[in-house]
């Protein structure tokens, strides 16, 4: 039997909560969604208010045993994660293992990322039998080699990821 992934979800009162939970649930996922409505008045917080939230996700991933935590940022652009544990990832350590997952269930094919990006990615890639395509550090380099030949995924190591498949970058 396939163990069904559970997650919790923070929607951060984003449009994405429009689109994301049917995603999730053709996906077979079990999702426990926060903030899942949109509210014009929270599409700009203050640091403070976005952290609190990111905290609180995470708490919350932990105490229900989750699999994983997500946090969309208000515009639905980025992606923060916790582990099973509640614990924060890094965005180093989110892009690795968005990587790992990627090249895991789609197989070998292309990630993009910034040359800054540690070469960690590399070294997946060669535990994935995938390939490491090195951009330019802005955010139009990395969508344009989104639009690469056999590019599975994008990342820019700061909570930016683009799936060209899902999402087309162009």
């Amino acid at each position: 039997r396939e163990a069904k992934l559970r997650i919790v979800s923070d929607y951060a009162y984003s449009p994405v909560v429009e689109l994301m939970p049917g995603i999730l649930t053709a996906l077979g996922v079990e999702a426990i969604s926060l903030s899942a409505n949109i509210n014009e008045s929270k599409m700009a917080v203050q640091e403070a208010e976005f952290e609190k939230a990111l905290w609180d996700m995470a708490l919350i991933t932990g105490a229900l045993e989750a699999d994983l935590g997500l946090r969309f940022d208000v515009g639905g652009e980025k992606l923060f994660l916790a582990d099973n544990r509640g614990k924060i990832l890094s965005n180093g350590v989110a892009l690795a293992v968005m990587a790992a997952l990627t090249w895991e269930t789609m197989g070998p094919g292309v990630i993009a990322v910034p040359v800054q990006v540690s070469h960690i990615i590399e070294k997946l890639a060669q535990r994935y039998g995938g390939q490491v395509r090195r951009t330019k550090t802005d955010i139009s380099s990395l969508m344009d080699a989104a639009r690469g030949k056999d590019v599975l995924m994008a990342g820019d190591g700061t909570g930016y990821f683009i799936f060209p498949h899902f999402q087309p970058a162009s």
